[in-house]
Order: C-alpha cells, then sequence, then structure tokens
C-alpha cells in the first residue's frame, strides 16, 4: 500500500514538471510572438522618369488647355546678320614647299656688286638657293638680311647655318664675294589645309547659332514684346536662313576663311513657367499610384519649335521632360509578407533587387532574435527620403 502511494506521488511529479515545462514553453511563445519585432529603415534612390510631348502654342488662347495641349502665346520676328572669320582645323597634308630664309652677303671687292632676282646661292653640298630682290652690296661692306628661297622644294631646303658662294661670279671673284646665313632655313615642308564641305557647314552651323543668340536682344526690343513684359526664351527661338556665303570654295587651300550669313529669327514667346506645370502633370499621369514625384528640376525642360506659322500665329513645340521618382510605402517592394522569417542577410538581399532601394538597416528585438518575425504585423518598414 505503502509503495502504490509513492509511485502515484512520483507519477504525480513528472506530470507537474512536465506541465511546468510545457507552461514555460508556451510563456515563451507567447512572449516571443508578443515582443518580436523587426524595424527595417530604407534608404530610397531616386529614379528617372521622362515624358515627351509635343504641345501648341495659340495667340488666342488665354490659358493652358490640358486636353487639347494649347499653350497661350504668340510669335515675333526679326532679321539679322554678321559676317565671321573661322580657323580651317582640318587635318593638313604635309607637302612639299620651297624653303626661305636670310643671309648676309659680304663684297671684299674694289667695286660694288648688284646681284639680280634670282641670283644663285650654293652651298658646298650643292643645295641651290636664291635671291628673292635685287640688291647692291656695297663696295668692302656687307648687306644683311637678305631674302633667299630654296631653288627645288623640300625637307632638303631646310639646312643649318652655312656659306654660300655664288655660282654666277666668275672664279676668281667668288672668294671676295659670298653669302653665309646664321639661321636655319625653314618651310621646305608644310601642313597644306584643304577647305571641306563639313568644314564650311560646321561654321555656317555655328554662326546661325550665334546670330540666334544675337536675335534675343533684337526680339526683346519688339514692340509687342515690351508692351506685354514677356520674355524670349532662347529654347524657343528659330530661325530661316535667308542669305549665305564664304569667300572659299571647296578643296581650296586656306587657313582661315570668312562666312556671311543673314537670318530670319522667330520667336515663340509663352510662359514656361506654365509648360514647366503642364510637364509635372505628364509625369505625374505616367506614374503608378505606389510612385511619386521625389523631384524636378526646370533644368530638365528640354523643348525646340517644330512647326511655326506667322501668319496664324500659332506653333507646335516638342518637349522633354526628366524628374526624379520613388515609390511610395505602399508599393509591393515594401510588402511586410516578403521579408517574413528572414535574417539581415537575407532580408538585405532581397532589397537589393530594387533600383530603388539604397542602404538598408536592421533592427531586430529583442536583442537575441536573429530573424524577422512569422508575423507581418510585427515588422516595421520605415523609409528615409
Amino acid at each position: 500500500m505503502q509503495i502504490s502511494k509513492i509511485q502515484t506521488t512520483k507519477l504525480y511529479r513528472k506530470i507537474v514538471i512536465i506541465f511546468s515545462i510545457c507552461v514555460v514553453l508556451l510563456a515563451a511563445v507567447i512572449i516571443y510572438f508578443s515582443f518580436s519585432n523587426t524595424i527595417v529603415t530604407v534608404s530610397l534612390v531616386p529614379q528617372d522618369e521622362t515624358t515627351t510631348f509635343n504641345i501648341a502654342v495659340k495667340k488666342e488662347m488665354t490659358e493652358v488647355n490640358s486636353t487639347l495641349t494649347y499653350l497661350p502665346g504668340y510669335l515675333v520676328t526679326t532679321t539679322i546678320s554678321d559676317t565671321k572669320e573661322f580657323t580651317n582645323d582640318a587635318v593638313g597634308e604635309t607637302v612639299d614647299a620651297q624653303a626661305t630664309g636670310t643671309v648676309t652677303i659680304f663684297n671684299n671687292w674694289s667695286q660694288e656688286q648688284p646681284l639680280a632676282a634670282t641670283t644663285r646661292l650654293l652651298t658646298s653640298d650643292d643645295i641651290l638657293f636664291r635671291i628673292k630682290d635685287r640688291v647692291d652690296v656695297p663696295v668692302g661692306g656687307q648687306l644683311d638680311n637678305v631674302e633667299v628661297y630654296a631653288d627645288q622644294p623640300g625637307i632638303s631646303g631646310n639646312i643649318e647655318p652655312t656659306k654660300f658662294t655664288i655660282p654666277g661670279l666668275w672664279p676668281g671673284l667668288q672668294e671676295q664675294i659670298y653669302a653665309e646665313s646664321e639661321s636655319v632655313m625653314t618651310g621646305g615642308v608644310r601642313s597644306a589645309k584643304t577647305i571641306t564641305l563639313q568644314t564650311i557647314n560646321n561654321a555656317e552651323n555655328t554662326l546661325r547659332q550665334e546670330l540666334i543668340q544675337k536675335s534675343v536682344a533684337q526680339l526683346e526690343q519688339t514692340d509687342e514684346i515690351k508692351a506685354a513684359e514677356d520674355t524670349v526664351l532662347k529654347q524657343a527661338i528659330t530661325s530661316v536662313i535667308l542669305k549665305k556665303s564664304s569667300d572659299v570654295e571647296i578643296d581650296q587651300e586656306a587657313d582661315a576663311f570668312n562666312v556671311s550669313m543673314s537670318i530670319k529669327a522667330i520667336g515663340i514667346i509663352f510662359n514656361e513657367d506654365e509648360l514647366l506645370n503642364y510637364s509635372v502633370n505628364k509625369i505625374e499621369e505616367a506614374l503608378s499610384a505606389d510612385e511619386k514625384i521625389y523631384s524636378y528640376d526646370n533644368k530638365n525642360l528640354v523643348y525646340n519649335v517644330e512647326e511655326y506659322n506667322i501668319d496664324d500665329q500659332t506653333a507646335s513645340l516638342e518637349v522633354e521632360f526628366s524628374a526624379k521618382k520613388i515609390p511610395r510605402l505602399s508599393s509591393s517592394i515594401f510588402n511586410r509578407e516578403n521579408i517574413t522569417n528572414r535574417d539581415e542577410q537575407e532580408i538585405k538581399a532581397y532589397f537589393s533587387n530594387y533600383d530603388e532601394v539604397g542602404e538598408v538597416q536592421i533592427h531586430f528585438s529583442p536583442f537575441w532574435v536573429t530573424k524577422a518575425p512569422s508575423l507581418k504585423d510585427h515588422i516595421e518598414i520605415r523609409i528615409q527620403e
């Protein structure tokens, strides 16, 4: 009987221990699910969003019509002309030329010695030069800085300072009358730059853009703009070439040349702020509900005149505008179910799949927890813009 009581007591003790362990485990589970949470803080990387569209400018419009894409505005014109010198930047072809330089002619004879133009001067190694102009060498004296040129074109004429005989004189005089150079002869080869069609086209385009820039000041002096105190926008100026010419021909050799041009500049006058606001709206229309504009700059508003009609006072602008966008917290990127039961590396690996997400910081609690909870409600995602 006593043995039976002892056995019963041991059984009860085991049950109590097992029950206690279960209670502790249950309490631990409850504590874990009640207090375990994860905070994920992400920094965003704004992405580009670009829109392109056409919009008309009409004089009779008084406000922006978003449905018909009209801007209120008008057209003004002016004529402007100019001539500009351009350098030929073409890569020159190396060609032979006649080397040139100067010599001093000595006359140790008893009479003045006249030397005609093209008089020959010969070096000891038979390189022939000629005097450019007629000279008279004084008795017992010398004549400095006499211009000479090589008889034959080519690099052989680029010689160092040397002594020249004058073979046209009789041998007895050649010792008395001679020439010497003190500097190198140069110009035996040169770079020949020829005018190409591309060279002229580039110059014309440059001059045209400069005339358009200058036309801004002239357009601002028109009566309509002065009365309305409007602003002339360089991007909204187009032009027609009325006349153009250059003083060189294709394939002509020239280091520099002149281009003349006359243009009619047409300015499309409108409020750029209205176009900017319209462009922002176009970006917003293109974004999904889970995206928003982060920032934009009016420098990213680019437009040009596609067509115009001066008589009707209408024009069409081709517009491109870029802004920065970021995802909202409601984006599927931040669906908390996608990171449940993941450790730090797994969470960061998940967000690395998205260009919109930059740095990711993760905080688990309590301190011993190393994975996000299995319940998404215990995960908080914070965005740093």
